[in-house]
């Protein structure tokens, strides 16, 4: 489980591999092309491999959240 403090920001960038985040506490805003989706407690985001992606934390409240990583077999 991650902490995330309030102000965080997390710039455009790609995972190789499939990301999973689970929220526990508190708001994230993911830009992931071009849509923005609000992620917030109990409510899990995925996002391919490959995908370029950004975040940040919303409001004044620390994120509480999973973060998972899975490469798919070729």
């Amino acid at each position: 489980m991650q902490r995330i403090s309030p102000g965080s920001d997390f710039p455009r960038h790609v995972h190789q591999q499939e990301q999973i985040t689970i929220v526990e506490s508190g708001h994230l805003e993911f830009s992931v092309e071009g849509e923005q989706i609000e992620v917030g407690p109990g409510q899990m985001i995925s996002i391919f491999a490959g995908v370029p992606h950004a975040s940040r934390v919303m409001g004044d409240e620390p994120v509480r959240a999973l973060n998972l990583f899975h490469s798919h077999p070729a």
